[in-house]
């Protein structure tokens, strides 16, 4: 009996997962699209490396985390965007890290700035966790994180001197007005496609879930943070072959900033949820809070770049997190 019930669901169970595959890959283009419009939008407006990659790369990378956590209040599905930015923040001071060190032989660090902003970027970071204290994170918690983030953001402006060198992104030069429009349009339509893409991931995202039996919290960790990661990932490594060093630090950090404030704050306002701290969210949790020590630790002092052997001990850290998470999920 159970045996006729999986062969009649076989053919729903492949078209949610090609669904889920096809959503997946509209969202990864559409992610590098926005992230080359931005980039070179701002090498219209001569933006510094210091400014793109903390304020402006830092939030075009986030723009898919942005798009679920929407699309996830709307379907009342928080848990699911919560968990996303979980293993968003994970990836973003592991497996990222730690695959574009292994790659370029090392990721340098000689931006003081940086080492600065590493530890306020820890406080960001958990501040959602210590605003769900009360089990719930509500519409005043949702300001909070909302405010901190425009705080931080008026922070790097204040703070911003000449601590990068006036962009001229991958070497590419202004080209007249039609140009800059062209890449104005190409921006609009990458977020059209975005918005949509994250619709169908949000809605096969469920189905999959409860075809599984997996919790919607610990799908978001594991298999959509790796989706909406792919435009940091993408631009972190073409900012090291291209000598851009700092943006890859700096989207990383940025995009952290963006995903625990600004993004769980929209959420908690359009919103407010419960989350449900199941082992699998508190184990999570504890790797999150021990990745941003260890990422801390790497960048302060006087250590000149994260080394090719440390991206290898980020990639294992992100590997027995994945696996260990599997194992308590199942």
């Amino acid at each position: 009996m159970d045996k006729i019930k999986y062969e009649e669901k076989t053919p729903m169970i492949l078209n949610d997962l090609i669904k889920f595959a096809l959503a997946f890959l509209v969202l990864a283009y559409s992610s590098r699209i926005l992230v080359r419009s931005l980039s070179n939008i701002a090498q219209f407006l001569r933006i510094s490396d210091y400014a793109i990659s903390f304020i402006l790369m830092g939030f075009a990378t986030s723009i898919p985390e942005l798009f679920i956590a929407l699309t996830s209040g709307i379907h009342g599905t928080a848990a699911l965007s919560f968990g996303n930015i979980i293993g968003a923040n994970i990836l973003n001071v592991t497996l990222l890290l730690g695959v574009i060190a292994l790659i370029a032989g090392q990721i340098p660090n000689r931006d003081r700035s940086i080492k600065t902003d590493a530890w306020l970027i820890f406080v960001m970071a958990v501040m959602p966790l210590l605003l769900t204290w009360d089990g719930i994170l509500d519409r005043p918690d949702g300001l909070v994180l909302i405010l901190l983030y425009f705080w931080y953001l008026n922070r790097l402006f204040v703070q911003q001197k000449t601590l990068g060198r006036t962009l001229n992104h991958f070497g590419r030069k202004f080209r007249g007005p039609g140009w800059i429009l062209k890449e104005a349009a190409l921006f609009v339509f990458g977020i059209m496609f975005l918005l949509a893409a994250s619709a169908f991931v949000v809605t096969e995202a469920q189905n999959l879930t409860k075809t599984f039996n997996l919790d919607l919290g610990i799908f978001g960790i594991l298999i959509i943070a790796v989706g909406t990661t792919v435009p940091e990932l993408t631009f972190g490594l073409r900012s090291v072959l291209h000598k851009h060093e700092q943006m890859t630090l700096g989207t990383a950090v940025g995009s952290i900033a963006v995903n625990s404030t600004l993004i769980l704050g929209l959420l908690a306002m359009l919103s407010p949820f419960s989350p449900e701290f199941l082992p699998n969210i508190k184990f999570s949790i504890a790797v999150l809070i021990a990745s941003l020590w260890l990422f801390n630790i790497l960048l302060t002092g006087d250590k000149p770049a994260i080394t090719r052997k440390e991206g290898m001990v980020l990639i294992v850290v992100y590997l027995i997190f994945a696996i260990i998470s599997w194992i308590i999920a199942a």
